[in-house]
């Protein structure tokens, strides 16, 4: 039997108040703070013609879970 795990965290509500403080919208904040989780835990891929489509996809399909487009 395979086993694995996944880690499930809610977006800190004092990064969003920070992010949005500063004229950015809650959907901008929010995209800004998954492409920024998305990015530190791909950041040991050293090819750009990888990681960046890669990351787009990623940041794009947690998005998409969340309904925001």
């Amino acid at each position: 039997m395979a086993s694995h795990g996944a880690q499930v965290d809610r977006l800190n509500p004092v990064e969003m108040f920070y992010c949005m403080s500063r004229g950015l919208s809650k959907s901008q904040s929010t995209q800004l703070m998954i492409d920024s989780i998305v990015h530190t835990h791909m950041s040991h891929i050293q090819s750009d013609t990888i990681i960046i489509p890669l990351q787009n996809l990623l940041s794009n399909y947690i998005l998409s879970l969340m309904g925001i487009s």
